[in-house]
């Protein structure tokens, strides 16, 4: 964006804001002379040069930014591609919260407000007090169906919506996963050798 050149050292020291962005820092050095780029990046148009703000690009162009500009967040200084909006950082613009969450954009970040058996910083984690876990019982095969492998027991409890009402889920092995028709009948699986034992019931409130 600009650059100090110091004679006694020869030295170029590179900034990443001009005298017109930041008039406050500019300060006297005998022996040093202050360039500008003629033809400088924009802020906020490359991720090595972000914007400490949405306010700081209107304040430097003059005008209502909007559109998708990176940004350095305030908060934990990671810098991201985000949207403003005449001015205005829109934290939602990546669409945040999970599983049906709603988005609210602060001063310097998001927060997400989760629905009904959701929690966390962006909705995905599932409430676990609100399901009863049965270790080493299953549904048995007629009252489960829908096998899925590869599935961990969150993963498992995220596809019960809608009517459901429970899940059988093995620990071990394939891990797989099944709907259970009716919880009430879960039995204890005795067979320890099975290869994906124990199995879980897994039942929603």
């Amino acid at each position: 964006m600009s650059t100090n050149f110091y004679r006694d050292s020869m030295l170029c020291e590179l900034n990443n804001r001009t005298i017109a962005a930041k008039p406050h820092q500019k300060a006297v050095h005998v022996g040093a002379a202050y360039f500008d780029r003629l033809n400088p990046e924009a802020i906020g148009s490359h991720e090595e040069i972000p914007a400490e703000s949405c306010r700081e690009i209107q304040n430097i162009t003059g005008s209502s930014p909007s559109g998708l500009y990176w940004v350095k967040n305030a908060v934990g200084g990671k810098v991201e591609r985000i949207s403003c909006n005449g001015g205005i950082l829109d934290y939602c613009s990546s669409n945040a919260c999970a599983n049906g969450g709603t988005c609210v954009s602060g001063a310097s970040d998001f927060s997400c407000t989760c629905p009904a058996g959701f929690e966390g910083k962006t909705c995905a984690t599932i409430k676990n007090s609100q399901w009863q876990e049965y270790s080493t019982y299953w549904c048995t095969r007629s009252y489960r169906y829908g096998r899925q492998n590869g599935v961990t027991k969150e993963q498992c409890k995220a596809k019960c919506t809608g009517n459901c009402t429970a899940m059988e889920w093995w620990g071990t092995g394939t891990t797989p996963c099944f709907f259970c028709t009716d919880p009430s009948k879960r039995e204890i699986f005795t067979n320890t050798n099975d290869g994906a034992y124990p199995p879980n019931v897994l039942v929603r409130p």
